[in-house]
C-alpha cells in the first residue's frame, strides 16, 4: 500500500519513512539531518521526529529527536481541530477516539482541568528517541501514548444507557508509554508500564504494543 485512501482521511495519505522505531538511516552526521521520518501503525500515519539537544548515554554521545508538536495541531487533512489531538475517528470507522501525550500533555488547560487527577510531567509525557547519529541505531527512546474518547456535547450515542454522563470531555481510555533502551551487559530491552482507564483487557493490549 502506497497511500492511506479516503475517506479515513480528507485526502489520500501517502506511506513513507521508516516502520523500524530501533533504527533509523546511518551517517546522519555527515547528511546534516536534523528530522527523521517514521511510520508508525499506532497514529496510522508519517511521523516528524525532529533533533532537539545532544545527550550522552552508558558513554555513547547520542542525538535527541522529539516527535513534532505538528502532531497533535489543527490539520484540515486529518480532520484535527482541537490543538493537543491527533483525531483517529476516520480509521476507527467514525468512533470519536482521539490520540494524546499522556495527561493531555500540550493540551489546552481547558480539556485537563474536566478530568480529575490529570498532572502533565514536562519531563516525561513525551516521546522521543536517542539515536546514536553514525550507525542510525536507537539507543534509548521513550514512546508514550494516551487513548481518549470524545464526548460530544450533541451526543445521543452516550447517553443511550448513562443519561448523565458528562459532554464535550476527552475520556482518557489507555496510556501506554515505553521505555527501551540499550546498556552495558545486554541488547536492547523493552520495558513497558501501561496504566488502563475504563477500558477492557483487550483494548489495553491493543493499544499497548510500542516495542
Amino acid at each position: 500500500m502506497s497511500d492511506i485512501p479516503y475517506p479515513a482521511y480528507a485526502q489520500d495519505v501517502p506511506v513513507y519513512g521508516t516502520n523500524d522505531w530501533g533504527q533509523f538511516e546511518p551517517f546522519l552526521q555527515k547528511k546534516g539531518i536534523s528530522e527523521l521520518q517514521v511510520f508508525d501503525t499506532h497514529y496510522i500515519r508519517t511521523l516528524a521526529l525532529l533533533k532537539t539537544e545532544e545527550v550522552e548515554n552508558e558513554g555513547i554521545k547520542m542525538w535527541r529527536f522529539v516527535l513534532s508538536n505538528d502532531t497533535f495541531a489543527p490539520n484540515p487533512i486529518y480532520f484535527q481541530n482541537i490543538t493537543g489531538f491527533c483525531n483517529m475517528s476516520g480509521t476507527h470507522n467514525d468512533t470519536p477516539i482521539f490520540q494524546s501525550n499522556p495527561h493531555f500533555y500540550g493540551a489546552s488547560d481547558e480539556w485537563l482541568q474536566k478530568v480529575d487527577g490529570v498532572v502533565p510531567s514536562p519531563s516525561t509525557d513525551y516521546t522521543f528517541a536517542d539515536v546514536e547519529p553514525w550507525t542510525g541505531k536507537v539507543m534509548r527512546a521513550n514512546q508514550s501514548l494516551q487513548v481518549n474518547i470524545y464526548i460530544p456535547s450533541d451526543t445521543t450515542q452516550f447517553t443511550l444507557f448513562n443519561p448523565n454522563v458528562t459532554k464535550d470531555i476527552m475520556y482518557p481510555l489507555v496510556r501506554a508509554p515505553s521505555q527501551p533502551r540499550a546498556n552495558s551487559d545486554r541488547p536492547l530491552s523493552f520495558v513497558t508500564d501501561t496504566d488502563c482507564h475504563d477500558a477492557d483487557a483487550d483494548a489495553a493490549a491493543r493499544y499497548s504494543s510500542y516495542g
